[in-house]
């Protein structure tokens, strides 16, 4: 049966403001067109929705695999309400209309603007297409504008715009904008101030507030918030309950709502990824909302933390990042481990999470668990699988070279028009280079033993590190 994928996407703005743009709308415009045209009525009908997505970018869940299901040819056929669904950016739309669709061979309808690639003579070149892509890629960025200036305009003038405030505090039942003091767990903040000023280190406070168990913000925030976290979460074993850790400790000693200062802008946007913004950019309202510590005490606090790290860095050993990072985990807890040094240089990775409820865990040299994925890898690993990958990718690329050749060829004997011709030889080249790209990996991995891990060889082949409390470990190929 002729398959035909229906793409369905609303952003999170237009959710709030534009009913007739709603996924439900979309769904029955789409399927009740489907049921009047006698040519698609009885094809297999596929549904893509991306619910909350920005059209101006391409990274969407099922965008993609909608493209992924195109690339193999298990799609030909692609149908939306509009333009301005499947895609904001007018230069990216027209790249698909004009070349990649053409090429690939996929039928796309615009139901709304009256768009067929079937009947366009132009694949999309005709001049309203273009303009109306054009004002739809304005529209995205205009509204975008206009929501962040509302929202800056409205920190500016004090109101608290975080959908749950910081630990210690909560929403004001009165008014949404205000946060006021959490009176059931702000001595617990007070508290971690005080210990830390008579000398306790992030360390010991965690231990002595798991040793306590002292409710964790984590567990507060599921309190008033009814929210569940699964990834950020973790249990203990023998406790099933959150732990403090030194990290914990450490973001309620240096966040400014506890002295009353509302502090905000601290982040942007670059290219769909958040990112911190330099210091010196960030917005803070002092006094803005009670505080629950006064300021000189927070001061004092700021003073000693910059005391010990100026201590800390006349003895602190050259730090050497690990390709390992993030994937080694403690068998007691769960817990991504973290990678200090001795001073003799070795680097050693360790449960923070079990050392700040006062358990006895030995800590693992990460050059060893290197070598054992070396000598595994380069023994039983790299050289049967590597050899047959580099065949098929030699085999792809002869292939491509073939097909490009041919297209050339239809183009000297008038059988293709230069542009069309264009168009396939701009995708087989961009094809080739990223199997190529691919080869010269493969390269790189075969000399595996002689040379040290990377990052893509590691996430390539390494499912997970577990360590154990005696520092043994346990390696998890993919």
């Amino acid at each position: 049966m002729t398959k035909i994928a229906l793409y369905l996407r609303l952003s999170v703005d237009e959710a709030e403001t534009d009913e007739s743009n709603s996924i439900t709308n979309q769904r029955y415009l789409l399927n009740h067109y489907l049921d009047q045209t006698p040519e698609f009525k009885n094809w297999e009908r596929l549904e893509f929705v991306d619910d909350g997505f920005s059209g101006t970018s391409l990274n969407r869940p099922s965008f993609q695999r909608l493209m992924a299901a195109v690339k193999v040819g298990t799609i030909r056929h692609i149908l939306v309400k509009d333009l301005s669904r499947f895609m904001r950016d007018y230069l990216e739309l027209g790249n698909y209309l004009e070349n990649i669709f053409p090429f690939l061979g996929v039928r796309f309808i615009a139901l709304n603007d009256h768009y067929d690639s079937l009947t366009s003579e132009q694949n999309g070149l005709d001049i309203d297409v273009p303009f109306r892509n054009l004002l739809n890629d304005f529209y995205a960025k205009d509204v975008s504008e206009k929501v962040k200036s509302a929202m800056n305009s409205m920190k500016r003038s004090g109101k608290n715009m975080s959908w749950l405030p910081p630990f210690g505090y909560i929403k004001d039942p009165e008014d949404r904008f205000k946060i006021i003091i959490d009176e059931a767990v702000a001595p617990i903040v007070r508290r971690i101030f005080t210990l830390y000023l008579e000398g306790n280190s992030y360390q010991t406070i965690a231990r002595l507030m798991n040793e306590e168990q002292v409710i964790t913000p984590a567990e507060r925030k599921m309190q008033i918030s009814q929210a569940r976290y699964a990834k950020s979460f973790r249990l203990t074993t023998e406790q099933k309950r959150n732990v403090w850790s030194c990290t914990t400790v450490g973001q309620i000693l240096k966040n400014e709502a506890y002295k009353g200062t509302y502090l905000f802008n601290t982040r942007t946007y670059v290219r769909g990824k958040h990112v911190s913004r330099p210091k010196s950019e960030w917005e803070r309202i002092e006094n803005n909302h009670q505080a629950i510590i006064s300021s000189e005490l927070f001061e004092q606090v700021v003073q000693l933390k910059t005391s010990k790290s100026t201590k800390r860095k006349q003895h602190q050993i050259p730090k050497i990042s690990s390709v390992l990072t993030g994937l080694i985990r403690c068998e007691h807890c769960d817990h991504s481990l973290i990678g200090h040094y001795n001073h003799q240089g070795y680097q050693y990775f360790s449960c923070r999470y079990c050392k700040g409820q006062g358990e006895k865990m030995k800590s693992c040299r990460v050059d060893r668990i290197e070598q054992s994925i070396k000598e595994k890898l380069g023994q039983e690993v790299v050289n049967p699988r590597q050899i047959a990958s580099k065949t098929r990718l030699l085999r792809e690329i002869e292939q491509l070279k073939k097909q490009k050749l041919s297209c050339y060829q239809d183009y000297k004997d008038n059988l293709a028009t230069r542009k069309d011709y264009m168009a396939k030889k701009m995708v087989i080249d961009d094809t080739v280079k990223n199997l190529e790209e691919q080869l010269n990996e493969a390269n790189k991995v075969q000399l595996l033993t002689k040379d040290r891990l990377t990052k893509e060889i590691i996430s390539t082949h390494i499912e997970k590190v577990v360590v154990d409390c005696l520092g043994f470990f346990t390696v998890i190929y993919r």
